[in-house]
């Protein structure tokens, strides 16, 4: 069942296309949106969560026509967005922040301390759930993100550059926690870090140039270094199979000296 279906979808910030022609039909699991900066990712997520609008094309998320604006508030309470830079009230404690998140995504009374409480021990924040917002180191503001993101238990989640400013080991845990999402929802994570997609992602979608270039697993990823229009690439040492693949679907001179 595809939870999210993009047709002809372009975005336009100060009349220059940043996301052209793009072309999605996404079902739950956790899908890799994998580009190098500048490649529009962050535009995209921004206009699959609804914070921009699109200048061309459909989109269709959960059934529902985003040109329809009369539906367009019960849509969002149903998605989950965590972006780059999430703004965060310093003066708040973490719980409070999450909670505060959730009461604007309409999560009931009822429901929201314990909705609060599960998602800061998925994300690792429990110990810190009394702790003001501004002691949190960076990492620690990024899993407080997808707190807030996962306090509703949205069916689609959009997180980007999630594992910006974690160490090593905060981030196998996360992509531990990322596997476990995609197993119910739809999981796009969107990231410039192949190891983050071969290591949690069972689709990717390359983007360059504001057009998607590649869809597949990551191991036809690698595939494509290997087979790329009926060519082999030079052996190279220095890159994984699918380094060398995302460079081959991008365009990329892996000869080049």
């Amino acid at each position: 069942m595809n939870l999210l279906v993009a047709r002809g979808l372009e975005t336009r910030i100060r009349r220059r296309a940043i996301v052209r022609g793009v072309g999605l039909r996404w079902g739950a699991g956790v899908r890799g949106l994998l580009g190098k900066n500048g490649a529009g990712k962050t535009t995209l997520i921004r206009t699959l969560a609804t914070a921009l609008s699109p200048s061309a094309g459909t989109l269709e998320i959960l059934g529902t026509d985003v040109a329809s604006r009369r539906d367009l508030p019960g849509l969002r309470r149903r998605i989950g967005y965590a972006p780059q830079h999430t703004p965060i009230l310093r003066h708040l404690t973490v719980r409070d922040q999450v909670a505060y998140a959730g009461w604007l995504k309409g999560v009931s009374a009822d429901s929201l301390s314990e909705r609060v409480e599960v998602v800061l021990e998925q994300v690792d924040l429990a110990d810190r759930a009394g702790s003001r917002t501004r002691s949190l180191s960076g990492g620690m503001q990024r899993r407080l993100a997808v707190a807030m993101a996962l306090v509703a238990d949205p069916p689609v989640l959009f997180l980007d550059e999630p594992t910006a400013g974690l160490d090593p080991t905060q981030r196998i845990m996360f992509r531990r926690l990322v596997g476990r999402l995609g197993s119910e929802r739809l999981v796009v994570l969107s990231t410039h870090l192949i190891e983050d997609v071969v290591a949690a992602c069972q689709e990717v979608t390359v983007l360059h140039a504001g057009q998607v270039v590649f869809e597949g697993s990551p191991q036809d990823l690698a595939g494509a270094g290997r087979t790329a229009t009926g060519r082999t690439q030079a052996p190279d040492t220095e890159r994984s199979p699918v380094e060398v693949g995302f460079a081959t679907v991008i365009g990329e001179n892996l000869n080049h000296e």
